[in-house]
């Protein structure tokens, strides 16, 4: 199936490359390294969804605000790796502040119009399903929504590495060129979530045995399931864009 295919073919790009992928991804490292050793804890509060002991919401903030920012500038630098071969052979990826920034706004429009989408489709979901059992519109209607979320921002995708190598590639256009491949996103989005809820479910056993363990797994965690969905997205990119094969 293609859907498996792109996640094995993005798997086996961080685990071909992991040198480069390493040296690329410096910023995101960096920045989990701050957080996870001199603010202990602050990467644990984030993965349980909450402040643990002695961490704030403000310290929080930080994090994902300095995520965000280091997420960009490594997807920006990986995409143009994969797709172009550009590669300083720096320890620090080049730092393109244009694109970086258009990367960004691009991301942020793509998670508006799935953000609407989704929450219409939600809606929708819940006034036609009312009647069923309350444990099904509790656990699975808002699995099936977050998977019809992944599945249409995966849909416009394209457009975000489009943007990384200056390639002109609408969000319309994206959702256009990516229609004959639905079924296999779909298989690929189901394919994710099942690998990142075993993995997850893995890292939180160690929660109870030792806190330092926990937070180095979830930094390593965070690092692969970062890299791996920027290379899932540069697979799409050149299957669905540039027509490539694996």
């Amino acid at each position: 199936m293609l859907g498996l295919r792109i996640l094995v073919h993005s798997i086996k790009l961080v685990v071909r490359n992991w040198r480069v992928a390493l040296r690329i991804s410096s910023p995101l490292i960096a920045v989990l390294l701050v957080f996870g050793v001199f603010m202990r804890g602050s990467i644990a509060g984030v993965a349980t969804l909450g402040p643990d002991e002695g961490v704030s919401w403000l310290a929080i903030g930080v994090y994902l605000i300095a995520q965000t920012f280091s997420g960009t500038w490594v997807a920006v630098a990986w995409h143009r790796y994969v797709l172009q071969e550009d590669d300083s052979g720096a320890i620090i990826p080049s730092f393109m502040g244009r694109r970086v920034g258009a990367y960004f706004m691009q991301g942020v429009l793509i998670a508006i119009i799935v953000g609407i989408v989704t929450v219409v489709a939600a809606a929708a979901l819940f006034f036609a399903f009312s009647g069923l059992n309350s444990l099904v519109l509790a656990i699975v209607l808002p699995l099936v929504i977050a998977l019809v979320g992944l599945w249409l921002f995966y849909r416009v995708s394209p457009a975000l590495p489009a943007v990384a190598i200056e390639e002109a590639l609408s969000i319309g256009d994206a959702w256009r060129a990516t229609r004959p491949y639905s079924g296999s996103i779909l298989v690929l989005v189901i394919a994710m979530a099942a690998a990142s809820g075993v993995f997850g479910a893995l890292v939180e056993l160690t929660v109870e045995s030792s806190t330092y363990l926990y937070l180095v797994l979830v930094m390593v965690q965070t690092w692969i399931s970062m890299m791996v969905g920027i290379s899932v997205l540069t697979t799409i990119y050149g299957v669905v864009v540039e027509n490539r094969d694996f």
